[in-house]
């Protein structure tokens, strides 16, 4: 059985929509009057491959491996006397979840069928 902290919404890149929203309102209802480059130009993750082996599986789990969540989430909440606060403590601090569109894979040695599975789930190539 596979259990994360996740709630939907709270990746890295659904947080940086949602501020993004609230500034262009506050930009087109004059609370603010400056426009600042556009939160879009913020750098993508980039996420080096080094091992020649890789295959878009070993990579989609470098970039988000839910049974180490499980693994961390069964053993916080069984130790917990307060299991309600130990879950939204998880929930907290699980801030770090990047969408795979907002992630640039860096890999020279990648096979062309991983290259493009990996295309397909949303990655990015240099």
């Amino acid at each position: 059985m596979i259990a994360t902290p996740h709630i939907a919404g709270y990746s890295v890149l659904s947080k940086r929509r949602g501020v993004e929203m609230i500034y262009q309102l506050a930009l087109q209802a004059g609370v603010i009057s400056t426009q600042l480059a556009s939160m879009h130009a913020i750098s993508p993750q980039r996420l080096y491959i080094t091992d020649p082996s890789a295959s878009w599986q070993s990579i989609v789990l470098r970039c988000f491996d839910p049974s180490v969540l499980t693994e961390n989430m069964k053993q916080t909440l069984s130790a917990a006397n307060h299991v309600g606060t130990a879950f939204d403590k998880l929930r907290e601090d699980f801030n770090q979840r990047y969408e795979f569109s907002d992630v640039e894979v860096v890999a020279d040695g990648l096979q062309d069928a991983d290259r493009k599975i990996l295309a397909a789930l949303g990655f990015w190539f240099a």
